[in-house]
Formats: structure tokens, sequence, C-alpha cells
């Protein structure tokens, strides 16, 4: 068993590198207005940047996250990707064409993609298992603090009083210095824990089939899809429509943004703790019905009352998919598999909701105005809290996931 103090720290450099990778992959949709005016984009071109981004996010989650689970590894695969992830950020202020800022944030998407299935994996095999909701909880609040408090302030900021190629060159910094510590500090997991429950024969295609028998992989996978959809439809498009129809400076936006931030970070401290006392399934459900509001009033009104239900209930997003894909997920499956489930949660939602379905936005929103975005995430909200209703209970403090998981 590893020490307090090593699973505390490592807690906490886990939650400050997802928060600064998170930062590097959000900072673009802060000056998305600015990028949009230089570059003379339309709605389907910035919906391109996002989904060529996602796409690469998901494929190579899911490749490597299959990697990781084959070899037993997980700090030497993600250790590289945290570096490259960084520098090809920073290299985003390099872009002078619309050509070159997708393939320089393709790049981006392909080395942070396996980033996140690596680390709640690795951290869920070296800490206490009893605080894996609320270590997850600290993970996705690390990516709160950097990518929606500070971060659109500080992007939004840096772009006024400097210009937007600087700001990505800062923004990047961090994630660097942060890879280079936990390089050093952190320790590789126990690769026997990893492969005990493993078929040293099986096959990458067996994986699949495996994780197919659990009932909450396959429902989780349907969530993905709709609660990516949802998010992802606001992070790509919120920024254009509060400054174009709400009346809004990107300068304001940022500084409201960072109230955003600081309200996800009361959903990432409170919810996993609800999540333990009340159970998995009605949290998840809850969560999502409360996501239709703010979307819904979008679609009628960019008002200031509305803004304000944003700013409230907008944040639920943040915990909501690491309850999907980092909790619900992990605790319904055996250890050999988790990395791979995982990658498989977070790429269909990124191939499917942050970049397909994105992408198709950015269309809609051309020929219908940017609203009809807000009705489709709406929509996608409501769905995804049916659903969820299907999910078998995983809270360990209520019931054994290994009795329980599996499909009958």
């Amino acid at each position: 068993m590893y020490s307090s103090k090593y699973q505390k720290t490592l807690v906490i450099l886990l939650s400050l590198s997802w928060g600064f990778v998170f930062l590097d992959r959000q900072a673009i949709t802060y000056i998305m207005p600015m990028l949009v005016e230089e570059f003379g984009m339309n709605m389907a071109e910035v919906g391109s940047i996002t989904m060529w981004c996602s796409l690469a996010f998901a494929f190579s989650g899911i490749i490597f996250g299959v990697i990781a689970d084959r070899t037993g590894y997980r700090k030497r695969i993600l250790i590289p990707f945290l570096f490259l992830g960084a520098i090809f950020s920073g290299l985003t202020a390099v872009s002078s064409t619309i050509f070159m800022l997708i393939v320089i944030r393709f790049l981006v998407g392909f080395f942070e993609g396996p980033v996140y299935p690596l680390q709640t994996t690795m951290m869920q095999l070296q800490t206490d298992p009893k605080r894996f909701a609320i270590n997850v909880g600290y993970i996705s609040m690390g990516g709160v603090i950097f990518a929606a408090i500070i971060g659109p302030v500080m992007v939004t900021q840096l772009a006024y009083w400097f210009n937007w190629h600087l700001a990505f060159i800062i923004t990047a910094t961090p994630a660097f210095i942060v890879a280079l510590i936990i390089a050093f500090y952190a320790k590789e997991v126990d690769r026997k824990q990893v492969l005990a429950s493993r078929d040293e024969k099986a096959s990458t295609w067996s994986q699949f089939t495996e994780l197919i028998k659990y009932r909450n992989f396959v429902i989780c996978l349907i969530l993905q899809l709709f609660v990516m959809s949802a998010s992802w439809a606001g992070i790509a498009y919120q920024s254009v429509y509060w400054v174009q129809l709400g009346g809004f400076t990107q300068e304001q936006f940022g500084l409201f943004m960072t109230i955003y931030g600081v309200i996800g970070i009361c959903y990432n401290l409170f919810a996993p703790r609800i999540a333990d006392k009340f159970g998995r399934r009605p949290t998840c459900a809850g969560l999502f019905f409360l996501f239709i509001i703010p979307y819904i009033l979008m679609y009628f009104s960019a008002s200031i009352p509305v803004f304000i239900v944003f700013l409230i209930l907008g944040p639920i997003q943040t915990f909501l998919i690491q309850l999907i894909q980092g909790i619900i997920g992990n605790e319904s499956i055996p250890a050999h598999l988790r990395s791979t489930n995982t990658s498989i949660l977070m790429g269909v939602g990124e191939f499917l909701g942050a970049a397909i379905i994105v992408r198709i936005l950015g269309s809609l929103a051309d020929a219908f105005g940017l609203p009809s975005v807000f009705l489709v995430a709406a929509i996608a909200s409501l769905i995804g809290g049916l659903i969820s209703l299907a999910l078998k209970e995983t809270n360990p403090n209520k019931k054994v996931p290994s009795e329980q998981s599996v499909a009958a």
C-alpha cells in the first residue's frame, strides 16, 4: 500500500496536470470570437476546428488506452503524451491559416487523448479505492480551476492586451512543467495487479467483447454520446453566442466565466459526496435533468437572467462527464479493463459528441441561427437523463460492483 503522503501528492499532481491539459484544449474556445474575426470563419469552420481536435482525441485515447491495459503500464505511456500535448498546444501560436490551425489542434487532441484514462486508472491503482469518487472529483476540479476559472480570464486578457499567439504559449508552459514533476515523482503501477485478472492470450478484440458483457458499460457508452453532445455544444459555441447575441465583449465574457468555474468547483466538491450518499444512478439522472434548463432558456433568449441561469447550472457538465466515464464506468468492470473502458467511453463521446455532432451543429447554426445549437443540447440532456435511469448502482457503499455489473 502506498503511503498517505504519496497518495495525496499524486492526486494533487494529477489534478494539476489534467487542469493544464484541459486548459490547453479549451483555451481556443475563449478567444474564438477573435479568431472568427481574424480568419473570417463561419460557424461550420468553427465546428471543424473542434471536430478534428476531438477526432484525434478520441482515436488516440482508445488506441493507447487499450495498449495500456495490454501492457499493464500507465506512467511510461502517460509522460510522453503530457509533454507532446503541451508542446503542440504552444505551437498553436504559429498558426497563420485555418488549415494550419486545424492541423495543429488535431495534434493537440492526439497527444492529449490518452491522458485522462491513464491518470484515473493510475490513481485508482495507487490510492484508497474508497476515496475513488472523491479523488476523481479532485482531478475534475483541477480541470475546472485552470480551464474554467483561471483560463477564461487569463487567455482573454492576454489576447486583448498582447495577442492570441502569446496566450497559447503562456497557457502551454505550466502543463509542460507539471509533466516534468510527475515524470520524476510518480511511480509506475504494479503491472501484476493490472494483469492479474486478464488472460495473457486474450486478444484486443476479446477485451471489447468482454466489456460489452457489462450492462453499465453499454449504457455509459450511450450516455457519453448525449453528455458530450450537450457539453461541447456549449463549449464550442457559447462564447460566440454571448458575444454576438448577448452583447458582451470578449473580455467581459472571460471574466464572467470565472464565476462559471467557481460554481463548477462546487459541483466537483459536493456532487461526489451526493453520489456516495444517494447513489450514482439518481445523481447522474438528476444532473442530466438540471442540465436541460440553461440550454432550453438559451434557445429562447440571450438575456441577462438567462445568462445567470447559465452561470449557475452550466457547470454541471464539469462533473457529469467524470461521473459517467471516470466513476460509474470504472466501478463497473475489473481492473484489467479499466483503461480500455475509460478510453472507449471517452473516445466514443469525443468522436460522436464532441466531433461529429459539434461539426453538424456549426452548419445548423449557419442555417437556422446560433440558438438552434442549444435546443439540440437541451434535447440531448433530456434523453441522457432518461437513459441514466437504466444504470445499475455501482456505489461501493451500497452494493458490490462485481456482483451486479455484468449484464444478465
